[in-house]
């Protein structure tokens, strides 16, 4: 895309297009800029869906592993320390991971 932008300025300096085709060729450079632009936001949106199930799945599994550990009621609170890294939305930026119900937390 970047050489065909380059391309189509350095022929409109030199002239050698006319008015008329440097507006066509200009205008579909543009549909095709606005199509890359899309179809760019289209993947970064796919990514992010399937980066927040990977996401959820972790978050499930660490929640499976905190409700097992603690399964005998060994602990009356367990508290995360550190959120992980660049996770959106993570249950993980609350401090109380889990917690007894009778402490009304």
């Amino acid at each position: 895309m970047e050489e065909d932008i380059n391309s189509f300025q350095q022929k409109v300096a030199a002239s050698i297009f006319t008015y008329d085709q440097a507006q066509t060729r200009n205008a579909a450079l543009q549909n095709r800029q606005n199509d890359l632009n899309s179809f760019a936001q289209q993947k970064r949106a796919e990514i992010k869906q399937k980066s927040d199930a990977v996401n959820n799945e972790i978050l499930a599994l660490i929640q499976d592993y905190v409700s097992r550990l603690n399964a005998g009621g060994r602990y009356s609170m367990i508290l995360a320390t550190q959120a992980a890294g660049g996770v959106d939305n993570c249950m993980l930026y609350l401090p109380v991971v889990t917690a007894n119900p009778s402490l009304d937390i």
